[in-house]
């Protein structure tokens, strides 16, 4: 695995079969393989900002953070879902832009 992405990963517990991990206290929806490739995606384009669709329980959208702030500290974070969920109030940071609402609904097109 990439050394400097070792820093970031606190995986306690993964299910490579069913595509799940949970990431520094949090459940994602990717396994452990994915993280990498995030990272290094993430490394190589320097994006302005990324919008996740479907927070879960915030494994995914804490590692984007964490990610960003080290390699690209102005890149926003967006994260939208249709559900509060027990952990989003607790989980989602000042620098992550949680939106509550569905993404795909036509507004009147």
């Amino acid at each position: 695995m990439n050394e400097d992405i070792s820093k970031f990963l606190r995986i306690d517990q993964s299910s490579i079969s069913r595509g799940w991990s949970i990431f520094d206290g949090h459940t994602a929806m990717q396994n452990e393989y994915a993280y990498s490739a995030i990272y290094n995606m993430i490394d190589d384009i320097q994006p302005d900002t990324i919008i996740e669709i479907g927070t879960a329980q915030c494994g995914l959208t804490r590692f984007l953070r964490r990610v960003c702030d080290s390699i690209v500290p102005e890149t926003r974070v967006i994260s939208y879902d249709i559900g509060r969920g027990p952990r989003k109030k607790d989980s989602i940071t000042d620098n992550i832009e949680f939106r509550l609402e569905n993404c795909f609904h036509n507004h009147g097109a």
